[in-house]
């Protein structure tokens, strides 16, 4: 919202397959997350009565916990066990014993030993269930490196997530990539930017007029845009119009009122972009101040002929 560009960047980890009965990983699978600045877009959010906020809660760079609600679970007066429990809290995904106050664990899927969740509890850990909402983002791929978009398998495929981003003092930045268009080849970039709703501030830095007269500008930040349109009028009687020195002509009785629009609309002559006029200049007055130029050079020329005489004579006098 302040003109100010931003890069992101966005790592594909590739995850080792797995079973697990509900985390399992297949073949060809890879998580992405994204990164603006060093600031991470968020992927885990907390409620509840643990004491655990969004800040004790991360993702792994290997995570393979699907997207959706779960529950952790803190026990214990220290040291604490920490569950990871799907939403209503009959299914064990991880668990992990005898975590201090403080002390940050990672809880693995019970099944395929995948990292699911990184727990980090804070100074003074309070027993309870917290609820988190998880964000993981998926890409699987076929055996011939095509995206593979089916709804079947292991893990959850999202190709188009919104991505949300605070910038420091500036409005929310939402930006949605889309990895439609990926594959899984040894090529040095697959992906292609198509499409982009923003830009930095940018200074008008050329132009083009089409034929139809519009008129788009060429700014330094890759913008292109329309800024205008060259109109054209044309009269009842063109041989009617006042004629007011140059190129200049004015609307009379005559030639009838003017008629504004497009070029190549309504009889309109139309518009000849990148072309060299030929000349249109006044003939009569350029023929005057071609011979004003002229008589001046004769002029000239006498005043040469004058002085070589006057030495001339000098010259004999001194003989």
């Amino acid at each position: 919202s302040l003109g100010n560009p931003h890069t992101m960047q966005i790592t594909l980890v590739k995850l080792a397959s797995g079973v697990g009965a509900a985390n399992n990983v297949g073949a060809n699978t890879w998580r992405w997350v994204a990164d603006v600045g060093g600031i991470t877009h968020a992927q885990v959010t907390a409620s509840g009565g643990t004491g655990l906020a969004t800040s004790n809660l991360a993702l792994p760079a290997n995570s393979s916990l699907k997207t959706g609600n779960y529950r952790v679970v803190l026990g214990g007066t220290g040291p604490f066990t920490v569950e990871l429990r799907d939403s209503t809290g009959a299914i064990l995904y991880g668990t992990a014993s005898g975590v201090a106050a403080g002390g940050t664990v990672t809880l693995n899927d019970v099944t395929s030993g995948n990292p699911l969740l990184t727990v980090t509890l804070p100074a003074a850990p309070v027993a309870g269930t917290a609820n988190i909402a998880v964000q993981n983002n998926f890409l699987r791929f076929t055996t011939t490196g095509s995206l593979d978009t089916s709804t079947t398998g292991p893990t959850q495929i999202t190709t188009t997530t919104p991505v949300t981003f605070t910038p420091p003092g500036a409005a929310t930045l939402t930006v949605t990539p889309d990895f439609s268009a990926a594959t899984q080849l040894a090529a040095k970039s697959s992906a292609q930017v198509s499409y982009r709703n923003g830009y930095k501030m940018g200074s008008l830095e050329s132009f083009s007029i089409d034929s139809s007269g519009v008129i788009t500008g060429i700014y330094s930040n890759d913008l292109t845009q329309k800024i205008g349109q060259v109109a054209l009028a044309s009269f009842a009687n063109p041989g009617g119009l006042l004629k007011k020195g140059e190129n200049l002509y004015q609307e009379s009785n005559n030639s009838g009122l003017r008629q504004i629009g497009e070029s190549g609309v309504g009889g309109r002559g139309t518009i000849a972009p990148a072309n060299l006029e030929m000349s249109n200049v006044d003939l009569s007055s350029e023929f005057t101040n071609m011979i004003v130029t002229q008589r001046g050079f004769q002029a000239n020329t006498r005043v040469i002929t004058s002085s070589d005489q006057m030495l001339q004579e000098l010259v004999n006098l001194i003989r």
